[in-house]
């Protein structure tokens, strides 16, 4: 199977993308002198051949985030089914352009342009377009989606980067609440996130819980890994309200994941005091946001 990969390189950064692979990033280094460092982990390749994102470094999430109870939500009267795309769970993850084909539009050495535009019987009918640019010292990831349905429709949009060398690693945020998860990680309420102080001052990755959902102001972060003396600013703008966070046992990667809305967003929207931070577009509307990560000398903190 054809595995196409375009790379993006600027100053000290390096860049891999597979547009047939959902558009996924298959890697992002910092070349350092002689060395390239992987601040996400580097892709399986036997995955991203047969175009399973799962084997990728970093992918969209759209045309909603994380877990959708049964795959279905409502539209007025009307109920919408997504495919249940990940086998094992009675759920359906991420949406569907990460599974998906997207155009290359144009490129140069730094910059990559695509768009995506799903089959015609998935249940919401959307454009979007990706632009992944690399600067001298930063990754930026901008996604717009817009509504090419007849009548307004719920919306959300993330990333979800998988960060190398969890053992080592230490993340500093703000996130005021977390939400608890029944046994399927599905929310049940929102309470005060009691972990909040310490993650402002600096959490070890390894030492957080495997799974969480959290919400707060912004869901800004920085990673650093102190071995190899660098750490990863990581932005959006506008800011992401909500963050899905995961550390699988014994692997070599975490996840820290800035989205637009909570898990089950779309079920979750009329809920009385609940901000599920879901997105309503009507026809013909857009909606955009860009995610940076700025590489920094862990001296210059």
């Amino acid at each position: 199977m054809h595995d196409r990969r375009i790379k993006l390189k600027n100053g000290q950064i390096l860049v891999e993308v597979a547009p047939e692979c959902g558009g996924s990033l298959t890697r992002f280094d910092y070349l350092d002198g002689g060395r390239a460092v992987p601040l996400f982990r580097r892709c399986d390749d036997s995955l991203v051949a047969q175009r399973s994102p799962l084997g990728a470094s970093c992918f969209p999430l759209l045309p909603y985030s994380n877990r959708l109870r049964n795959g279905r939500f409502m539209i007025g009267t009307r109920t919408m089914q997504y495919e249940l795309n990940c086998p094992s769970e009675p759920h359906s993850s991420h949406g569907n352009a990460w599974t998906g084909k997207w155009c290359v539009d144009d490129f140069d050495e730094s910059r990559v342009a695509m768009s995506f535009d799903p089959d015609s019987d998935q249940p919401v009918n959307y454009s979007a377009t990706r632009e992944i640019k690399v600067c001298e010292s930063s990754l930026e990831i901008r996604m717009k989606v817009t509504n090419r349905e007849s009548h307004r429709a719920p919306f959300g949009m993330g990333i979800h980067p998988y960060f190398a060398r969890p053992c080592e690693a230490q993340i500093r945020c703000s996130l005021e609440k977390e939400w608890i998860l029944d046994k399927e990680l599905m929310p049940i309420k929102c309470v005060s996130n009691v972990r909040n102080p310490a993650m402002r001052k600096s959490a070890r990755v390894c030492e957080m819980p495997e799974t969480a959902a959290y919400t707060g102001d912004s869901t800004d972060a920085l990673i650093f890994w102190p071995s190899v003396g660098l750490s990863l600013h990581c932005i959006s703008d506008p800011p992401m309200k909500h963050a899905i966070f995961w550390r699988p046992d014994k692997q070599d990667f975490f996840c820290y994941e800035a989205v637009s809305h909570m898990i089950d967003g779309f079920n979750m929207s009329e809920s009385v005091g609940v901000d599920s931070g879901v997105i309503f577009l009507e026809s013909g509307e857009s909606i955009a946001a860009t995610w940076k990560f700025l590489v920094l000398s862990n001296r210059s903190q």
